[in-house]
């Protein structure tokens, strides 16, 4: 992974990439800090993304893409960030 990262030409690229994989385990995203050379951001829910939402934003203006809050619904992003929860698939095991 981080023979990949290091094509990239801009740090910042980097440091989000390393800050997103922080997200799944702080081991990874240290290893790649060291093997980079490129310290990542400590947590995700400050940053903002473009073309896709942001689900772990704890401020609106950081929650939507491209900084851009929906006008008509104001949110279309549900609570549960699009993963299934209790009940989603109930009609097919009805009997």
């Amino acid at each position: 992974v981080s023979g990949h990262m290091s094509t990239c030409r801009k740090e910042e690229i980097i440091k989000r990439q390393i800050t997103i994989f922080r997200h799944v385990s702080e081991d990874l995203a240290s290893r790649l800090e060291k093997a980079t050379g490129v310290k990542g951001y400590a947590d995700i829910t400050g940053m903002s993304f473009n073309g896709t939402h942001n689900g772990f934003a704890k401020d609106k203006k950081n929650k939507y893409a491209n900084n851009q809050v929906p006008t008509k619904v104001d949110s279309s992003i549900a609570q549960n960030n699009g993963a299934p929860r209790a009940g989603t698939h109930e009609e097919y095991y009805k009997k």
